[in-house]
């Protein structure tokens, strides 16, 4: 964490302009990126790039200048929600991405966490591409202002088999 906030601060520093960040780094670090860039870079455009699940070479993720031509592909099903919920401890939000998450994984975690269990479920099992990453974060902004409204203040914990590209953004969306 202290080498991104150095990298972050250097970089910075030392360049003016949009910003791209291709990054390829376990979940946990890319979240912590992605809340490192809101903090840092506020006032630059950041375009995150995605390593292509299809071929060599990278995907763009999000363009924060283009507006998009046509409506964002869905990349999710409507997120799923607990069908009671009894006071919870915590809330436990899984996010599919490169393979689906199985819910009984999910649920024996969730039952450990004394969790409310939600999840984002791929439409497909097929890699998430390019023209559904927009959908993508537009539903895990909504899947995360629809956990905030329900339970506030109650400690988040996410499990992802998502791009880590989605990752990153998902650090932008944490406070």
């Amino acid at each position: 964490m202290d080498e991104i906030d150095h990298g972050l601060e250097r970089v910075l520093e030392a360049s003016h302009g949009d910003l791209h960040v291709l990054v390829m780094a376990p979940y946990a670090v890319a979240a912590f990126l992605g809340r490192r860039l809101v903090d840092t870079a506020r006032a630059r455009p950041v375009y995150l790039h995605q390593l292509s699940p299809f071929g060599e070479g990278w995907d763009a993720f999000s363009r924060p200048r283009e507006a998009p031509a046509q409506p964002a592909e869905p990349y999710f099903e409507r997120l799923r929600e607990p069908t009671a919920v009894p006071a919870v401890s915590a809330v436990l939000l899984a996010i599919d991405g490169a393979h689906p998450i199985p819910e009984g994984r999910r649920d024996r975690l969730a039952e450990r966490l004394g969790a409310a269990a939600y999840h984002l479920q791929s439409r497909s099992s097929e890699p998430m591409h390019a023209a559904q990453m927009p959908g993508a974060v537009v539903a895990l902004r909504q899947a995360l202002a629809v956990i905030g409204r329900q339970h506030p203040g109650i400690p988040l914990h996410i499990i992802l088999s998502a791009p880590v590209a989605l990752a990153i953004e998902l650090g932008r969306q944490l406070t």
